[in-house]
């Protein structure tokens, strides 16, 4: 009993984490305007960042 709960837990927690990540990605692309408004690159259009800075930046903060 103890070993399935500890098994779901972990398995709860890795998925857990792994589909914030892509929550992050699918905000960006259904909210890019946000994005784009955000961006960090905006006086350097020869990056075509396209605000993929800020959702770098987001998903480092995620991270720690």
């Amino acid at each position: 009993m103890v070993r399935r709960f500890l098994v779901l837990a972990l398995t709860t927690s890795i998925l857990g984490q792994a589909f914030v990540r892509t929550a992050l990605v699918v905000h960006y692309y259904w909210s890019r305007q946000t994005y784009v408004e955000r961006c960090e690159n905006v006086n350097r259009p020869e990056l075509d960042c396209a605000g993929k800075c800020y959702l770098r930046k987001q998903m480092l903060a995620l991270e720690c």
